[in-house]
């Protein structure tokens, strides 16, 4: 079984809040067609009470940047 590949986002927008939620709701599909068991574990936002078109687990959000690099 392959191990989970940790995504770090930066920005919630229009193409990062779509990239997101395909990432989570396509999840099987990404992993058939790539071959990647792709996790999003942080996601960088300006403001962490704004509404989003997405759900993401506790903790993914943040509004520090640097929290997204690697070992995230």
């Amino acid at each position: 079984m392959q191990h989970p590949l940790g995504v770090g986002i930066l920005g919630a927008g229009t193409i990062g809040g779509t990239l997101i939620r395909r990432l989570i709701d396509e999840h099987d599909v990404v992993r058939a067609k790539t071959g990647l068991d792709l996790e999003v574990r942080r996601v960088a936002v300006r403001s962490l009470d704004k509404a989003r078109a997405f759900m993401v687990p506790e903790g993914v959000l943040t509004d520090r940047p640097d929290d997204c690099g690697a070992g995230t």
